[in-house]
């Protein structure tokens, strides 16, 4: 009786949900068709099967005297329809999808109303079970219908697991239909109701054996079956997931590095610009030439000025008039870029592409709040450029794409896979493209379909406050490309283990013996899955058992197990570290509060995930990231060497504060250590200077000998200018020609003349520039700072600009002290 209760609840169910999804179908009803939005929808022919599939399971339980004409009838049925859909998926035939009635709902089945492939076979094999039960003759006939069963079991159970497997990325099955979950679902229930139908059977009776024995060895092939699927898919698909996040970590982090490396070259730039705008030389020139529009003078100082950025990653500048008349223009502008894009930011700043990025920024001239003119200039970004065509170990399929937003959606610069300018909805199909999402303003990594509807994992977010957005992709076909072998293993070794188990415990050979020497075989199996995971990653790992005392107080740690990175971290062989004390074998663990640390994680139970700084005797300083997790009375530790890392931090730095021509400090660090040297000589009540100097006649040499020469002799002046001022000094280079000096402590303006004096005996010797001798003279504008005096640094630079041009106009080559207009008049 409970067999027959079984099988009519098992019936009853399966054909209720082919009949819910055949309403919701007929009431065009989401809900009813697929579990949630996102999940494949059952379809038409799948739900019709369902319910005849469970007709033919039920009914012969209440009218016995005709359950082999209802079996064969109704299993027959399924026959036809699951062949004509096979025969579909092949090309045979057309028109079983029933496309009309599935074309309201999007759920993202490439062929709309078709019935997946797996699922069809089910079915076959479900109805072949019913139209065969009814005539078994010979135990050949019994182990048949037994194996077709188990099989319409198994296609349920792989349908479920398939889902979290991601089957159709192992095999880039986007082109064939998915079976939906809760088809998979209902795949397994009719599986078990057809398994419940046949131990009702006549022929399923004990004979010749008893029915216990049937029961134990028939409970003993399921559990086999059960525990053998279960523990092999889980075990795969805990390594997928783990893949899934590293991969997902590594594109996020190599996202966030290079939006972060883009936006800083915007701000680099923006920073010239800004340069190129505020220089004092061309406002002085400006005004000059609103005095006498006719001063040629001013007027060749501002294009040398300009002239001189070019060498610089300038590659046009233009100024004009409030009035817009062209004053002076180097380069030439891009006239039509292919694309631009406007920036958010606080300058007029463009994003162009003309066969590589350029930034153009627009920026007033003022003096004294009044704009005298306007500026615009481009840069080229070869570092952009070359990021965006480095794909070097992304495979075939990996890009970065960089768009901004216009009315009717996306923009795009030119990308690998596409490599013109392009312009793309901010939906397809009804689903957010992830640069849509990352130009709303959202951050992540997520799997979805890319602007060609290709399943690809994607990291995207939006670049700085820029405006623009960046996706770095790749196609989830090549991402499991290299794991599709290990599950085909896996499978097979499946199908070995249940096929080996299930004939062992059949024949009833030593089934004590043989469940034994499995469970030692996948013990063995597992420890070696555990072994080439440790050994084969990229991370040093430690299993640190705690050591207590009588009190149950943590003294020490022992080592349980280390990886090969492990002994390379440590400079210690794992057979003599395996057993022996952390501190003992590394005393420093405790000076350096290591120990205490992970004594904590033991005791609280709480994870620690840390930088650190690690200085062993004998040894370069190493940087070291590393992950401490409670497991059991002791810790696992992953540590991973981020030196390399710090170290380009380090110099990223090191770039972004110096000149790299000259290795001065540049503008930003010297307007820094200018703010720190005015506020040193406040609080210590004492006197300095700043030097404004450039070398006279520069543009000479660089007309006369090239932009080689005279980048040669900018190195030079700068050692020589370097080495002529006092070790408390600071010398910067601006930009061009132009160099200061800031000069703290001093007792008078007479110290400051000596350092002038100084300097410029430095640079009389005669200067050795390619193969050819040349003098070489300097001009020094001088602004004092008395104890008493209160002024800004823009204030203080600016006076010592005017001095500089003092030099300038009595002939160069000398050195001005900046005077007060009342001290000058006087």
């Amino acid at each position: 009786m409970r067999k027959a209760t079984g099988t009519i609840v098992s019936g009853i169910l399966v054909a209720s949900l082919g009949i819910v999804v055949l309403i919701g179908w007929m009431l065009q009803s989401p809900p009813l068709v697929q579990i949630a939005s996102g999940f494949t929808a059952m379809v038409i022919n799948t739900a019709l099967c369902f319910v005849l599939g469970g007709f033919a399971v039920v009914l012969p339980v209440f009218f016995p005297s005709i359950q082999l004409k209802l079996q064969t009838a109704l299993g027959g049925l399924i026959v036809c329809l699951a062949s004509l859909v096979l025969a579909e998926n092949l090309g045979l035939v057309s028109g079983i999808d029933s496309v009309t009635l599935h074309s309201w709902l999007n759920d993202g089945n490439p062929n709309p109303g078709r019935m997946a492939p797996n699922t069809a076979v089910g079915f076959l094999l479900a109805g072949a079970a019913l139209v065969g039960m009814g005539r078994i003759q010979t135990m050949r006939d019994i182990v048949a219908i037994r194996l077709i069963t188990a099989s319409v079991i198994f296609i349920g159970i792989s349908g479920i697991v398939g889902y979290f497997l991601h089957l159709e990325f192992l095999y880039s099955w986007y082109g064939i239909s998915r079976m939906a979950l809760h088809t998979a679902t209902g795949m397994a229930v009719l599986g078990i109701s057809l398994w419940l139908s046949w131990t009702r059977a006549n022929w399923n009776q004990p004979q010749g054996e008893t029915a216990e024995h049937r029961r134990i060895l028939g409970t003993s092939v399921f559990v086999l079956f059960l525990v053998a699927t279960t523990a092999g898919l889980s075990s795969f698909t805990i390594l997928q997931k783990r893949m899934e996040d590293n991969i997902a970590q590594n594109l996020g982090r190599m996202h966030q590095d290079r939006a972060l490396f883009f936006s800083n070259s915007i701000e680099h730039r923006l920073q010239r610009a800004t340069i190129v705008a505020t220089r004092p030389s061309l406002i002085h020139n400006l005004q000059a030439l609103e005095k006498n529009p006719a001063n040629t003078i001013a007027l060749n100082l501002i294009k040398e000025s300009m002239e001189s950025f070019l060498a610089h990653g300038f590659s046009a500048i233009q100024l004009l008039s409030p009035e817009g008349r062209d004053i002076v223009s180097v380069g030439k502008l891009i006239i039509n870029p292919d694309l631009s894009i406007r920036l958010g930011t606080s300058q007029a700043a463009e994003l162009l592409w003309k066969n590589e990025y350029l930034l153009r920024v627009k920026l007033p001239v003022t003096d004294r709040g009044k704009t005298v003119a306007t500026v615009t200039t481009e840069q080229t970004m070869p570092g952009l450029t070359q990021m965006a065509g480095n794909v070097a170990g992304w495979g075939d399929t990996g890009e970065m794409g960089i768009c901004g937003l216009i009315s009717t959606g996306l923009i795009c610069f030119p990308q690998r896979l596409k490599p013109e300018i392009f312009k793309l909805p901010r939906v397809i199909n009804g689903e957010q493209l992830p640069m849509s999402r990352a130009l709303d303003g959202k951050t992540g990594v997520m799997l979805t379909r890319d602007y060609r509807r290709q399943q690809v994992i994607a990291a995207f977010g939006a670049i700085g406050n820029l405006g623009i957005a960046m996706v770095l992709k790749m196609d989830i076909a090549e991402i499991y490309r290299p794991i599709r072998e290990q599950f085909q293993l896996v499978v097979v070794l499946l199908l070995l283990v249940i096929l080996i188990g299930t004939w062992l415990l059949r024949i009833q050979v030593s089934p004590l013996v043989s469940n034994v020497h499995k469970a030692q075989r996948l013990a063995l199996e597992n420890e070696a899955r555990f072994r080439a995971a440790a050994e084969g990653g990229l991370d040093a790992f430690y299993i640190l058992e705690s050591k207590r005392n009588e009190s149950r107080e943590i003294v020490d740690f022992r080592f349980a197990y280390l990886n090969r990175l492990g002994e390379k971290f440590i400079s210690i062989s794992r057979d003599k570290a395996v057993g022996q004390c952390l501190c003992e074998l590394l005393p420093t663990y405790r000076t350096k509060e290591l120990f205490d640390k992970y004594k904590q994680v033991v005791n609280t139970g709480e994870s620690l995930v840390e930088d650190l700084q690690m200085n062993e005797p004998d040894t370069p300083p190493l940087w070291i990231h590393h992950q401490i997790v409670k497991l059991g009375d002791g810790i696992a530790v992953t540590a991973q060497d981020i030196t390399n890392k710090k170290l380009s931090e380090e110099r990223l730095l090191q770039m972004a504060q110096n000149d790299s021509l000259t290795s001065l400090p540049n503008r930003a660090l010297f307007y820094d250590r200018l703010e720190q040297a005015v506020a040193r000589a406040k609080r210590n009540r004492q006197m300095m200077a700043v030097m404004y100097l450039d070398i006279d006649r520069f543009k000479a040499v660089n007309d006369s000998l090239g932009h080689g020469a005279g980048d040669e002799l900018l190195v030079r002046f700068a050692q020589r200018l370097r080495q002529s001022v006092r070790a408390s000094d600071t010398v910067a280079r601006l930009g061009g020609d132009e160099f200061t000096v800031i000069a703290e402590g001093l007792r008078s303006e007479t110290d400051s003349v000596e350092i002038a004096t100084a300097i410029m005996k430095a640079m009389q010797p005669p200067f050795n520039i390619s193969s050819q001798t040349m003098s070489v003279t300097t001009s020094i504008g001088i602004a004092c700072l008395a104890n008493d005096e209160t002024i800004s640094t823009n204030e203080l630079l600016r006076r010592a600009d005017s001095a500089l041009y003092q030099v300038k106009s009595h002939g160069r080559n000398g050195y001005e002290i900046y005077a007060k207009p009342d001290t000058a008049s006087s």
